[in-house]
């Protein structure tokens, strides 16, 4: 899956010092829900491959998920989608 947030553009050599950056930032929604934390981060094919630990109160159970980030800007403590919580969750298989 796809999603849009806050990245690093740089060279393949320097990717993968950039890409642990965001380990441990925070995943939120556009509407402010916190999704989960990074807990891997690896440059892959011009994006960003992470691990998240989902944040259990989404229903979703403790688990993990892979997504793929656009690279985009600096990364910060948190990064957001262009997606709602709901249409996180039914995308990575909740029945929300």
């Amino acid at each position: 899956m796809a999603a849009r947030g806050n990245a690093v553009r740089g060279s393949a050599a320097s990717g993968a010092y950039a890409s642990q950056r965001y380990l441990g930032a925070v995943l939120v929604s556009s509407d402010r829900v916190t999704l989960g934390m990074i807990q891997t981060a690896k440059p892959s094919d011009g994006r960003l491959a992470i691990d998240v630990a989902l944040n259990p109160t989404l229903g979703l159970g403790s688990r993990n998920v892979s997504l793929a980030l656009e690279t985009q800007g600096r990364p910060g403590p948190r990064i957001r989608l262009d997606m709602t919580a709901n249409q996180f969750t039914r995308l990575i298989g909740g029945n929300n």
